[in-house]
């Protein structure tokens, strides 16, 4: 799942591109960069796949896993930041409250997460990049990794 950019932020797009890695190393496949306009279809494609899916009559519990994140760390550190639209997504609080998979997985963000929302449980558990004080980004990162019961 990529972003919705908060709904195609304009500024937002503006300021990933020279500020996220991934605006700065992904390609397409015709070589050209990889733009943040180029996450809107891609988001908009996948919201409708998931829809799908949820919707599916299954049996047992559902688990998503994605590498940006579905809804906002309420504990990060961006809240407010102008970069928070380059890793969640507005669309997603709804979809979660509506349907209530089980579990939630992701990354990205490179902070840890465990919290809930409803019966939902968003977790991410990330060693992100190297601090200049040393160690890394998430300090709750679990090495052992992050065993979950559904």
């Amino acid at each position: 799942m990529w972003t919705d950019f908060n709904g195609g932020n304009e500024q937002a797009m503006k300021i990933a591109e020279y500020q996220v890695n991934d605006f700065k190393l992904i390609r397409n496949p015709d070589s050209s960069s990889f733009k943040p306009a180029d996450t809107l279809p891609l988001h908009s494609r996948y919201i409708k796949e998931l829809m799908k899916w949820l919707e599916t009559d299954l049996t047992g519990p559902r688990v998503a896993i994605s590498h940006h994140a579905p809804v906002i760390n309420p504990h990060t550190q961006f809240t407010g930041s102008p970069l928070t639209p380059a890793f969640t997504s507005l669309d997603m609080l709804e979809i979660i409250k509506k349907y209530q998979p089980a579990l939630w997985v992701y990354g990205h963000t490179h902070e840890c997460d465990d919290q809930m929302i409803g019966s939902t449980r968003i977790i991410s558990n990330q060693l992100g990049y190297p601090s200049y004080f040393g160690g890394f980004d998430c300090a709750g990162f679990d090495e052992q990794g992050k065993l979950v019961d559904i």
